[in-house]
């Protein structure tokens, strides 16, 4: 992934060791409205839709997901389902905030997130 390009060897060997790659088919969910919020998720490889309601979203490979939930301690507030067969790393929230230690991953985290809150509020 671009951003963890300037990651050292121990964010990238601690994002390994806690990270859990999952393989996802065309239709599977990832997670639901209502779920609780306890893991971060990488997109590495294919499409996901993200639904809230008629709101619907497509985030592509190097995309950040579930990190509104775990930052505000609530539960899911969209499901998110595979529109082809996905890769995903799901990281715990120590292994998020190893993430979050490299500067370009702490950005695109920080764009997304704003951009988010903009798109569920319908600013």
């Amino acid at each position: 992934m671009p951003f963890l390009q300037d990651a050292g060897d121990d964010v990238v060997e601690g994002l390994a060791e806690h990270g859990i790659v999952v393989a996802l088919t065309y239709g599977q969910h990832l997670v639901r409205d209502g779920d609780l919020a306890a893991e971060i998720y990488l997109l590495v490889r294919g499409r996901l839709s993200v639904t809230k309601g008629e709101f619907e979203a497509v985030r592509e490979a190097g995309s950040v997901l579930g990190e509104m939930g775990v930052l505000d301690g609530v539960t899911r507030n969209a499901t998110v389902t595979a529109l082809e067969p996905c890769d995903v790393v799901v990281l715990d929230p120590p292994a998020f905030d190893l993430l979050l230690s490299v500067p370009a991953a702490a950005g695109l985290v920080t764009t997304e997130l704003s951009k988010r809150r903009a798109e569920t509020s319908g600013s």
